[in-house]
């Protein structure tokens, strides 16, 4: 027996006599009955037979045997496919989960992964037939796995040298990526896959990479200027959003701009560097060409404005500044807010509004400035324009 026996059970009476009335006890002399004859711990009974006024009293021993023993397979694993559990020890037995939430297969111990609620779970394997029957258990880990995280690459610019790859995430998961190398010699859109490694627990990730193509650079025509009297230049826009860059600087009153004033005592060729924001800098070229100034007395003294300023400490176009031209008497310059609020006033030669107000700093904006003063020809300026403040 496994677990306790049946003293009633037909087979331990056959060959038996006929018609015997049998009833089971602890002693030989038959004295002390068995309580439950129907489940009996392994030892020494008797059982007696009567009939009529004859009896027999025989005994009967009860011996244990081992208990059944099985083991069920566990682990951890992603939440995709399928994976089945075996089983040692012990077949045909049945599967079950706890708590719910396991997609497995009771009779064959499949579990759909991918349909599982991620968890860690207890199974049971219940095998065998009373008495001698038993359990196993174990446990499995579902993993839902995280999602690789890259920094965005591109735009790039066609025929450009392309970043490497990165094989490890920035939340350090390693895999492969399909295809390996990022191609710059095609433009258009391509899509990248990275693979995790296998046994990480990680989903694959696509990165869409766009190469552009570049722009052809263009020479404008040669602009000529007089000596130390401001002129307007006028580079060519391509997007809304392009972001300019005149090199070399001098002669500028903003190098970051596409509508500078150029102000100089000498001949200067610029090269105008435009980001067009797809990676693709495109590089055009513009001669100034100075001559001794030669204008009328009425165009000898001017005033310009900006039409943008950076406040950030670089040094360059900090300060929100009239430039002044033969300016003999310098009356006033003033900045207002757009709800008309004075912000910053001075009469200072040089002096300009740095984009704060009673100590601190404005965020980008449009501001409206007006400013009035005495050239040294006699002629009066009186002007207002507005200019951006840019953070």
């Amino acid at each position: 027996t496994c677990t306790t026996a049946d003293l009633t059970a037909a087979s331990v009476t056959a060959g038996s006599d006929a018609g015997l009335i049998f009833t089971y006890f602890s002693d030989a002399a038959a004295t002390t009955a068995v309580t439950n004859p129907k489940a009996v711990v392994p030892g020494t009974y008797y059982i007696k037979g009567t009939a009529g006024a004859c009896f027999a009293i025989k005994s009967v021993v009860v011996s244990a045997s081992a208990a059944p023993m099985a083991t069920v397979s566990g682990g951890t694993f992603c939440a995709t496919g399928t994976t089945t559990l075996t089983t040692t020890g012990a077949t045909g037995g049945t599967f079950s989960a706890s708590p719910a939430g396991l997609n497995i297969n009771a009779a064959t111990g499949v579990i759909n992964l991918a349909t599982s609620i991620p968890g860690t779970y207890t199974i049971t394997y219940a095998f065998g037939t009373a008495p001698c029957n038993g359990t196993a258990t174990s446990q499995v880990t579902v993993s839902a796995g995280i999602t690789p995280n890259f920094t965005v690459i591109g735009p790039l610019c066609q025929n450009s040298t392309a970043p490497i790859l990165p094989t490890t995430s920035l939340n350090n998961i390693t895999g492969t990526w399909s295809p390996a190398t990022i191609n710059t010699s095609t433009t258009g859109s391509s899509t990248y896959t990275f693979k995790p490694n296998a046994g990480v627990c990680a989903t694959t990730f696509k990165m869409d990479i766009v190469v552009a193509t570049p722009m052809p650079p263009i020479r404008y025509t040669t602009i000529n200027a007089s000596a130390n009297a401001p002129k307007q230049l006028q580079a060519r826009t391509i997007t809304p959003n392009d972001k300019y860059t005149w090199s070399p600087s001098v002669g500028l009153d903003n190098y970051s701009i596409n509508t500078p004033v150029f102000n100089y005592d000498r001949s200067v060729e610029y090269l105008i560097s435009i980001d067009v924001g797809t990676a693709c800098t495109v590089v055009d070229t513009l001669l100034v060409k100075v001559f001794p100034f030669s204008g009328s007395p009425a165009q000898l003294s001017e005033i310009f404005g900006p039409k943008a300023f950076s406040p950030n400490g670089d040094g360059h176009n900090d300060k929100l500044t009239p430039l002044l031209f033969k300016i003999k008497e310098f009356k006033y310059f003033r900045v207002y807010n757009r709800w008309g609020q004075l912000v910053f006033e001075t009469n200072i030669r040089g002096e300009g509004w740095d984009g704060t107000f009673k100590g601190q700093p404005l965020g980008t904006d449009v501001f409206t400035w007006t400013v009035e003063a005495i050239g040294t020809d006699g002629g009066k300026h009186v002007k207002k324009g507005t200019s951006i403040l840019l953070r």
